[in-house]
């Protein structure tokens, strides 16, 4: 029988929300937000998928590489440019 493959994150889609961490019943999942890191224990991991339905951003995918990353570092999330507010007072003439 074929192996399931391992629950692995995308980095770059990762907010750290935790909802993975807190919903998986076994505890296979860890997120630490000081840290930044994301990690599994596949030997126990079950596999139900209960993690890949609730991660908002779709960031975890059951992978099938023969070496997963185990362990991920979540970069800092890029600051978005906002448009200045224009001022709508009158100028005085």
């Amino acid at each position: 029988m074929a192996s399931p493959g391992t629950i692995q994150v995308q980095p770059s889609l990762c907010v750290l929300c935790r909802l993975c961490d807190i919903s998986c019943p076994t505890g296979a999942i860890a997120v630490n937000v000081e840290q930044r890191t994301w990690s599994i224990r596949p030997e126990v991991c079950t596999h139900c998928g209960i993690c890949l339905r609730v991660c908002p951003r779709s960031a975890l995918v059951l992978g099938e590489d023969p070496e997963p990353a185990l362990c991920a570092h979540i970069p800092e999330p890029r600051p978005t440019k906002r448009k200045a507010r224009l001022s709508r007072k009158s100028n005085p003439v």
